[in-house]
């Protein structure tokens, strides 16, 4: 994780190149520049929140003009389309979730030919090479779901119904992955279902009530992402075998913690979107003034349970706001 002095220093690094320019030729720092944020697709809670971010990073800097864009659903073609758009403007800067890694990368390397400069939050490319990343060390907290699950269940055990949200992007890969991984410790943990939500709570709600008809003995789901964790709830509830499965999720947006507060899941991975904004948004002005990348960021991230729900702490972290946020 970057030290606080490192992203002191880069907060003030941007603010020198925000002032006065020496000469024209100075990076660029005499003209009002333009940073295009594209998230995985706009429209949900978690992106709201780092276009959010964004723009408020933007509002402490001088000459800074961000442009939020993006596809309105999740979709690697329209995702690659709307980048080459963005190259075609010639944009300043794009801090971008890539939709896949390994899709996205080529269209990164293409704005850098161009001399565009490019920063990811969220999700990466691969290799992501010098482009810094934004983001939650999701394998870390990806084993920790384990963890808890294993913890919960005891000795017994049991069976485990999994989602994916995006097979190919990086946050799905090492959400699922570092899952996977960690259940190896525990040989009474069997994964005997899996299925894919495409970020939407209706498939998820779909996906999971067809798990539990198939898989009666699951006894706990785990679902990676926002969407995935509401519907994941909803199957549980209607299939009336709530305190019979357990739910782990991610993400705190409105109904996620609605799900929370109701008791339908145990508890969730909470992110911190308004951070990968703010932060992406800083590295990519300085980027562009600089002429030079900076270091990669673990935003980090906090377990939400009922019981610390209404704490400051995590109560700053889901309701974010540009005034009191501390950098």
């Amino acid at each position: 994780m970057t030290s606080r002095f490192c992203r002191r220093a880069l907060f003030a690094a941007v603010l020198v190149g925000a002032g006065t320019a020496v000469s024209a030729s100075a990076a660029g720092v005499s003209k009002t520049i333009t940073v295009a944020v594209m998230p995985k697709f706009v429209g949900v809670s978690f992106y709201t929140q780092t276009d959010d971010g964004a723009k408020c990073a933007a509002t402490k800097l001088k000459g800074v003009k961000v442009d939020v864009t993006g596809p309105s659903s999740l979709s690697i073609p329209n995702q690659i389309s709307d980048f080459k758009d963005l190259i075609t403007k010639h944009v300043d800067g794009i801090a971008f979730a890539a939709s896949d890694a390994k899709a996205l990368q080529p269209e990164a390397a293409a704005a850098m030919q161009k001399g565009i400069k490019v920063v990811n939050f969220d999700s990466g490319i691969t290799p992501q090479g010098k482009v810094p990343l934004f983001a939650t060390n999701n394998t870390h907290w990806a084993k920790d779901v384990a963890d808890r699950m294993a913890k919960y269940l005891g000795s017994a055990g049991g069976h485990i119904g999994m989602l994916h949200f995006s097979p190919g992007s990086q946050t799905d890969n090492e959400r699922t992955g570092g899952f996977m991984s960690e259940l190896k410790k525990y040989p009474k943990l069997k994964v005997v279902a899996t299925g894919v939500d495409n970020v939407s709570a209706v498939t998820a709600l779909s996906v999971v009530t067809n798990m539990l008809t198939a898989h009666p003995d699951i006894t706990a789901i785990y679902a990676p992402d926002e969407e995935g964790t509401v519907g994941a709830a909803q199957a549980i509830q209607r299939a009336h075998k709530v305190g019979k499965v357990v739910l782990f999720g991610w993400d705190a947006g409105p109904d996620t913690i609605a799900v929370l507060k109701q008791g339908l899941v145990n508890s969730l991975v909470v992110q911190n979107p308004f951070k990968m904004g703010y932060d992406s948004l800083l590295a990519t002005v300085n980027a562009i003034r600089t002429g030079s990348y900076g270091p990669s960021e673990d935003t980090g991230a906090t377990i939400v349970t009922q019981a610390n729900l209404s704490s400051p702490a995590v109560q700053a972290v889901i309701n974010p706001s540009c005034s009191t946020f501390k950098p």
